[in-house]
């Protein structure tokens, strides 16, 4: 029979709710032919079994690497991705029920061209890649000249790809009217969380370049 010993331990949930656990059971675990021996903490009234980090760490568990996704789910899935095939079709899409409208805090402002910067040479080839694909899906077009000119910084992201970014606080960032609208804490969106059981993430493909601006 396993003793459980004391602790002075509470701890907390993403949703600021603290818990004291009744108290601690030594035990060894064996998983991927691996035996560690552990604490594990022991809840009144607990739910499932949650592992920590100090398990992630041992085993060398990523969150990447865990996969919850069972064959029912997965058969849904398919169904949706059939059914919604537009959505979830290759390219960038468009939102199609109003334009964004930079509006300028006066009209007096004078347009300021900012020459480029210089790119690293790493990174030349990945951004003319980037631009090459944002010239063939028609978000942007070339021109001659232009009374704005906005430098670029590249971010190189995971997959080796760039993103390409526009440093506007040097060109037309001070001279627009920005909306004030306040931004919830993420403490906020914890709570509104809390009694959830099912949790979905829906990541659009260059979320950014799918609002069109109006031609002004």
């Amino acid at each position: 029979m396993y003793k459980l010993k004391q602790t002075d331990r509470c701890l907390t949930f993403y949703n600021g709710t603290k818990v004291e656990p009744l108290g601690i059971l030594n035990a060894n675990v064996e998983f991927k032919r691996i035996v560690t021996n552990m604490n594990f903490y022991v809840f009144k009234n607990g739910g499932p079994p949650i592992l920590g980090r100090d398990f992630l760490n041992i085993y060398n568990i990523g969150f990447s690497n865990l996969n919850f996704m069972n064959e029912r789910i997965n058969i849904k899935t398919n169904a949706l991705i059939n059914q919604f095939s537009n959505l979830f079709s290759e390219g960038v899409g468009l939102f199609n029920k109003s334009s964004l409208s930079l509006k300028l805090k006066n009209t007096n402002v004078t347009p300021k061209f900012h020459k480029a910067r210089p790119i690293p040479y790493a990174l030349k080839s990945p951004v003319e890649a980037e631009i090459n694909r944002l010239l063939s899906l028609g978000i942007i077009s070339p021109v001659d000249y232009s009374q704005w000119g906005t430098p670029v910084v590249p971010v190189l992201k995971k997959n080796g790809a760039v993103r390409l970014c526009g440093d506007n606080k040097v060109t037309i960032n001070p001279h627009i009217e920005i909306d004030q609208h306040p931004l919830p804490r993420i403490q906020d969106l914890f709570g509104c969380l809390q009694g959830g059981v099912q949790f979905s993430k829906l990541d659009l493909s260059d979320a950014y370049q799918q609002v069109g601006l109006d031609d002004d």
